[in-house]
């Protein structure tokens, strides 16, 4: 087998996939078809990739075909296969073969391919200017949850994308809450391994005091943007109607927003709402190493989260139908994924509350993991239910009933973990 020189043309590319039947000489890609769109094939165009969409034993999958040299590609996606065989759902399924098809048609060069599960949705330009479009203020504040929801993911399964502009972010408008779902994993870092070889995220959201290659901050800038600005459209839907904004930015991108009000967008977008935007140009202006993670939405005063404490029955049944935020120690995990909640002040008789987790977490939920869970309050006979749609979990865990452990010491532990949070967390 010859060494392949240099990468194909798109045109080869496109002959190969023409041939597909030949061309596929990965075992896993026997029976794989190219989906066509009239006389040509469905596929797109990258900065690092052409991806075709194709049908595999009645699935659809993205193939991506490299346009130039990788660096350590086999390693990045292995690595990324075992986040999804872990749980991770951040990523979607994904495999790699040095040995995936044949190109130029008719040579002995194999070419290497990576197979991702396709991802359906709108791609979150589209979705903003429908959304702005139909004036539908309440779709946008979904959007916004959203990209909150993604940071706290993020920073939950220790991952850094890299490369968050537009263009490889999709909004899965069919999942209850809204959910979006990240493409391009080639500029990805997984924080709790060691760091990968990565293709440079060159997106304008990026921070541009930010280091060339991504860490464990660099998605936190463009989630600025993209939140800030979900804000101002919120407030005037008719910003977002143009479709002339949206190639690579958000609206607005570092470089723009260097301009300030200046700009036109900016000073729009600023009139709009002007704490949310002046805070981002703050941003901007300030040491890469200062940019503060997200945190939970606060839209409107009437719409944030009251705060309960899981023993407090009779509160959470004034809020049941609503959406509270619900803090304990976790008492007790059951094999059926649900966990239950205890009341941080009185660990061993407090009232407790059965929430529904809907994914795992990592790392793993364990007992006296002090967590705020976010979700609707349900009553079933006399047991109160959380339907969690986001845990957090405190960054301290309390050790209980050790053997080596004496009552005096236990007690001493607990009121410990109860200043730490009263001073941190409860209000």
């Amino acid at each position: 087998m010859s060494e392949p020189i240099g990468f194909p043309t798109l045109q080869e590319y496109r002959t190969a996939l023409i041939n597909h039947e030949t061309a596929f000489v990965w075992s896993r890609l026997k029976g794989a078809i190219p989906q066509r769109i009239g006389i040509g094939f469905s596929w797109g165009q990258g900065r690092f990739a052409l991806v075709s969409k194709i049908t595999l034993q009645g699935e659809e999958w993205a193939l991506r075909l490299p346009l130039s040299k990788q660096a350590g590609a086999a390693e990045r996606y292995t690595a990324i296969a075992q986040e999804v065989a872990n749980g991770n759902t951040l990523f979607v399924p994904v495999e790699y073969s040095t040995e995936g098809i044949a190109v130029p048609i008719g040579t002995n060069q194999i070419r290497p391919v990576v197979l991702m599960k396709w991802v359906s949705g709108l791609a979150v330009r589209d979705f903003v200017i429908q959304a702005c479009d139909n004036n539908d203020v309440q779709a946008l504040l979904l959007l916004k949850d959203a990209f909150v929801n993604l940071a706290n993911e993020l920073q939950q399964w220790g991952v850094v994308h890299g490369d968050l502009s537009p263009d490889n972010i999709l909004v899965d408008d069919q999942a209850d809450p809204l959910r979006l779902q990240l493409v391009d994993y080639d500029s990805v870092q997984i924080l709790h391994i060691d760091p990968l070889p990565t293709s440079v995220g060159l997106t304008p959201m990026r921070h541009p005091k930010g280091p060339v290659q991504p860490d464990k901050s660099s998605d936190l800038f463009p989630l600025h943007i993209y939140i800030s600005v979900l804000t101002a459209l919120a407030n005037n839907p008719k910003l977002g109607q143009s479709p002339d904004n949206y190639d690579q930015k958000f609206l607005v991108d570092a470089p723009i927003l260097a301009q300030g009000t200046e700009n036109l967008i900016v000073k729009e977008l600023f009139d709009s709402a002007p704490e949310e935007i002046g805070n981002l140009i703050d941003l901007l202006n300030a040491p890469y190493d200062q940019t503060p993670l997200i945190v939970k939405p606060r839209t409107d005063e009437s719409q944030i989260n009251p705060i309960v404490l899981s023993s407090d029955w009779m509160e959470l049944l004034h809020h049941v139908g609503e959406i509270v935020e619900v803090r304990g120690f976790i008492k007790r995990i059951m094999p059926n994924n649900e966990i239950t909640l205890t009341n941080p002040s009185k660990i061993s008789n407090g009232i407790t509350v059965m929430v529904k987790q809907r994914r795992t977490l990592d790392p793993p939920l364990q007992l006296w993991n002090y967590i705020c869970v976010i979700g609707k309050v349900s009553v079933d006979q006399k047991q109160i239910n959380i339907d969690a749609s986001s845990i957090q979990v405190e960054n301290f865990l309390v050790t209980l009933g050790s053997e080596n452990n004496t009552l005096t010491e236990i007690r001493t532990r607990i009121n410990d973990a109860i200043k730490r949070i009263r001073d941190r967390r409860i209000p």
